[in-house]
């Protein structure tokens, strides 16, 4: 950076349409000072011939604060188009503070006096990122790359022929020179240009001549033997000693040579022609529409034009001639180096021009570069490729594309849903995914139990599977972050020394949202263009958890993070696929208990002898026949089941074995007991039921529950002993009289419920 664009202030003139100087506005950098290391806030390029005239001279830093003054003779009130910037500080408005925010590109402002638009101003937002500028334009490069693909691939090639329409407006014109001008500019397209220049293809034409014998010419067998032909001949002049008395009258030469005039070369020449050709029409259009990227379109346009011009008058294309049809086969255009990327690039190109961005107009609005905007979108393509790789599967993305008689829509909008889908089998699992751009989430039924939400990008992984296999569907959220360039800014393990920017709480509170607030959500992360990765999990698995991953743009190569990213989605689907994990597990309880019938809404007392859910404690109705029957229960600890005979036996895996509690009922008790299980169940002969002194056991083996008292709370003398033989009537209609029934904690709430209503 040259120390002398670094500046405090600086003052620009406002300009009126006809450019006639109305006022001035000064703009000042607010301390304290800018810290090592970090973009400087204020930059005047004004004074500098080498700066870029796409871009307005006088630079602000997005996210800083300044203070403003605007100076307009005799003008009582002063404002601005942009009230969200320019913020006043008086009730005159000429002093205030400028707040850019989050928008980065040319800003240009309507100054307003006393009601009336007496002139402009403009300025440059830049983003802190360094590097935005490239990575904006990758960015563009990589989506109208993806775009022109899918164009070739769902179109026939008779299709795709280049016309630019007039009824296009100034901003979905510029939109697709923006296409264009991210792939002319491409790096790896100025190194084939040079590589060419450099050594270009040269081929060896044969030339004929025809010549008197006086004149010289190289000896070579197809001369020797032109001499030797018949036909006219001339008399051989004595002092060139020849071995003939006679030499023909005319020779046929023939020799060869190079010439860079040759298909490789005319193609190079015809693309660069065809698309300054295109360049030329849209800035014509331009000039003929209204809008406010006009002005910079033209700019832009215009620098193109000098790139493109600076090729074409290099010796070699001065050289070459025109190209008289299309080389679809020529061998060079399709292997050499630098050949084949100039055809790759016409074909892109081609298709690109007759793109225009259905979503542009949130990274071009009134000439601005949203770059945070377009981080969302290029995410989204990033991750469907990354996804379709990492599965082995294609994605359908032609859902992106939609033809019209106007040419080619790339659909990628702001708040407007694009799905695309795939399948794939891993680890014998059917598994279904489904990436959506855009998703919103809306209370209640759509996915969101309390606000509505939209993650910029969802991936849902579900079962493809009807048999044992299946499971329960996961939804994993990601929310591009461009202006996060550290991962120590949405991290909670920060060095408590280095303050962090106020951003980094709430994006994690914001995945929290996600995560918690989404149904079947497992992970909510950050895509940013930072430095490393950086993860959290709920528990001690992969699912459920939250985090961040860097993705950032490479000039020319592949994205920085892309690897990371992949291994993260590749483990993901490993988990998904186990049988085994306790996500799976937790995930399959959750949809079993939530989707019962919605439970009572009466208050019960606490229950002290509960270990587990009500829903979850197994209790056992059991009969006692009369009062000797009850000592016996209260004497030995023991409650018995038929183990033998044909009416209310049980089995050794009867769910009546495995009981938590024992609710006592009969004739004999106004009251049913409560007593819980204190052990396995023992089984006794009939004899051994003898032994214990049980009355009159009139079957041959037994299942006898050890029980015990226990603490019963509220619940003491709350259950009668009617109401748990309705409950048993309920459970098990017609079944033998005294039949132990087994139920849940639940059910018996439920009955008293019924009987006391309050409970």
């Amino acid at each position: 950076m040259i120390p002398q664009l670094e500046v405090d202030g600086v003052t620009l003139p406002i300009l009126d349409r006809l450019g006639h100087i109305c006022g001035d506005i000064r703009v000042s950098r607010l301390p304290p000072g800018t810290a090592p290391g970090k973009p400087h806030p204020l930059l005047d390029f004004r004074a500098d011939p080498s700066a870029d005239p796409t871009l307005a001279p006088v630079q602000l830093l997005e996210s800083e604060e300044y203070h403003y003054q605007i100076r307009i003779p005799q003008a009582k009130a002063i404002s601005t188009d942009h009230p969200d910037v320019f913020e006043p500080d008086t009730a005159a408005g000429d002093i205030g503070r400028v707040r850019p925010r989050l928008h980065t590109g040319r800003l240009p402002i309507a100054v307003i006096a006393d009601g009336q638009v007496v002139g402009e101003v403009e300025f440059e937002i830049r983003s802190r990122k360094l590097g935005y500028q490239d990575e904006f334009r990758q960015m563009l490069s990589d989506i109208a790359s993806k775009g022109s693909e899918i164009v070739m691939e769902r179109f026939a090639a008779s299709e795709q022929r280049f016309s630019v329409s007039d009824s296009r407006d100034a901003r979905t014109l510029y939109q697709r020179f923006a296409f264009l001008k991210s792939l002319l500019l491409d790096d790896v397209l100025d190194a084939a240009f040079h590589n060419i220049i450099a050594r270009p293809h040269v081929t060896w034409e044969p030339v004929h001549e025809r010549r008197r014998p006086g004149q010289g010419m190289r000896a070579s067998s197809t001369s020797s033997r032109a001499i030797m032909a018949a036909g006219p001949r001339v008399m051989a002049p004595a002092h060139l000693g020849l071995p003939v008395p006679s030499l023909p009258v005319v020779v046929a030469s023939h020799r060869t040579e190079s010439t860079l005039d040759n298909v490789p070369n005319q193609f190079v020449r015809f693309a660069l022609t065809q698309w300054r050709d295109i360049v030329l029409d849209i800035q014509e259009n331009m000039r003929r529409s209204q809008g406010a990227p006009r002005d910079r379109g033209l700019m832009e346009a215009n620098a193109v034009l000098d790139y493109l011009d600076a090729l074409l008058a290099e010796e070699l294309f001065r050289e070459v001639g025109q190209l008289g049809a299309f080389p679809a086969g020529n061998q060079v255009l399709q292997k050499r180096e630098g050949y084949r990327d100039v055809l790759r690039a016409y074909l892109q190109l081609e298709l690109a021009a007759k793109l225009a961005w259905e979503g542009g107009e949130d990274i071009y609005s009134a000439g601005q570069k949203n770059v945070a905007k377009l981080y969302e979108f290029w995410s989204f393509i990033q991750l469907a490729e990354i996804v379709a790789e990492l599965c082995g599967v294609s994605f359908d993305l032609s859902e992106l594309i939609v033809a019209d008689a106007r040419g080619f829509g790339l659909t990628l909008r702001e708040g407007k849903a694009v799905t695309v889908r795939g399948s794939l089998t891993h680890s014998r699992r059917h598994i279904r995914l489904e990436l959506t751009y855009n998703k919103t989430f809306t209370p209640p039924r759509q996915g969101s139990w309390s606000t509505e939400l939209r993650p910029d990008c969802t991936l849902e992984i579900s079962s493809g599977d009807e048999d044992g296999a299946w499971f329960q569907p996961v939804r994993l959220h990601f929310d591009a972050k461009y202006r996060i360039e550290s991962v120590r800014e949405v991290a909670e393990q920060a060095v408590p020394s280095v303050p962090l920017k106020a951003a980094k709480r709430d994006d994690i509170l914001k995945m929290h949202a996600y995560r918690d607030a989404i149904r079947r959500s497992a992970g909510a992360y950050v895509l940013f263009p930072g430095d490393r990765p950086w993860e959290k999990t709920e528990f001690h698995e992969l699912l459920p958890g939250i985090g961040a991953f860097p993705l950032r743009p490479t000039i020319g190569g592949v994205p920085e993070g892309r690897e990371e990213l992949k291994l993260f989605i590749r483990l993901v689907l490993d988990h998904l696929a186990s049988q085994v994990t306790q996500h799976e597990r937790g995930r399959y309880w959750t949809d079993r208990v939530y989707a019962r019938d919605k439970p009572p809404s009466a208050q019960a007392p606490a229950a002290p002898f509960l270990r587990r859910p009500a829903a979850d404690t197994r209790v056992l109705l059991g009969y006692v026949k009369d009062e000797n029957h009850l000592r016996w229960i209260h004497e030995k600890g023991l409650y018995n089941l038929r183990a033998t005979g044909t009416r209310g036996r049980v089995g050794i895996r009867s769910r009546e074995l495995t009981s938590d509690l024992v609710v006592l009922y009969g004739n004999e008790l106004d009251m049913a007991e409560i007593l819980a299980v204190g052990g396995v169940p023992e089984l006794h002969t009939r004899e051994e039921m003898l032994q214990l002194g049980y009355p009159g056991p009139g079957r041959r083996a037994y299942f006898c529950i050890p029980v015990r008292p226990t603490a019963l709370g509220a619940w003491e003398n709350r259950l009668t002993s009617s109401k748990i033989q309705e409950l048993k009537d309920q459970l098990a209609p017609g079944s033998p009289h005294g039949r132990p029934v087994s139920t849940s904690w639940l059910r018996v709430v439920e009955a008293a419920s019924g009987l006391e209503g309050t409970v």
